[in-house]
């Protein structure tokens, strides 16, 4: 081969190579985008990660007990009942969960209920515990920092508390004899109130190419 059609040749190679690079979005890059639409709340990159870290975590134990040499396999698992991926069954879940801690903050607020400072004051700890607890991988992926996770502490406190005066009222009283299941996700009572809200996934955002069970966890 010439030497002018090897350099043809390796231009060329490095301009696929150059474009593949720049047409590979990261997470590290697109924190502030908005991934869901919940209400009035536009939930950006950067909140929704703490969702994925959360579920990723929370499984993580049982890949690694289940797949101790490749726990990666333990998310590439077909779950026959969801009809679905692990992976994606888990993904599924970290949106869900957010939705929910969403709709009840969004409640709360119309509601007027305000959390007491000692609620604040907690929240606040929790984030700097949590964030103080993260590995580098998990602050680096998820673009987290204490501030940001305040505001996610704040908004599933908003939750909790706000569930806890829900069940001490009258109206819950006709779901039944269970009306803390009513609350949760998937009873009755919340499938209420998310028929209220529009919810949404942008289809064009990060949060389409996110991969569960590689993302946080080392």
């Amino acid at each position: 081969m010439g030497k002018s059609r090897f350099l043809i040749v390796l231009l060329a190679a490095l301009s696929v190579m150059g474009f593949t690079s720049c047409g590979k979005r990261e997470i590290a890059d697109n924190l502030d985008e908005t991934v869901f639409t919940i209400g009035d709340e536009k939930i950006d990159l950067r909140e929704a990660m703490y969702y994925v870290m959360e579920r990723e975590s929370f499984y993580n134990s049982a890949a690694l007990q289940n797949y101790p040499d490749n726990p990666e396999k333990y998310w590439e698992d077909y779950l026959f009942a969801a009809g679905t991926l692990f992976r994606t069954w888990v993904k599924s879940q970290a949106f869900d969960i957010c939705v929910c801690d969403n709709i009840y903050y969004q409640e709360a607020e119309a509601d007027g209920y305000e959390l007491e400072l000692s609620d604040q004051i907690t929240a606040y700890d929790e984030a700097e515990s949590l964030y103080g607890n993260m590995t580098d991988k998990q602050k680096e992926n998820t673009g987290l920092t204490v501030d940001s996770l305040y505001n996610v502490m704040l908004k599933i406190k908003y939750r909790s508390k706000y569930v806890e005066e829900l069940l001490k009222g009258e109206k819950i009283k006709a779901y039944g004899d269970n009306p803390q299941q009513a609350l949760e996700m998937g009873g009755a009572y919340y499938n209420e109130l998310l028929m209220k809200y529009d919810v949404s996934i942008d289809e064009d955002s990060m949060w389409s190419e996110l991969e569960f069970g590689k993302l946080t966890i080392n």
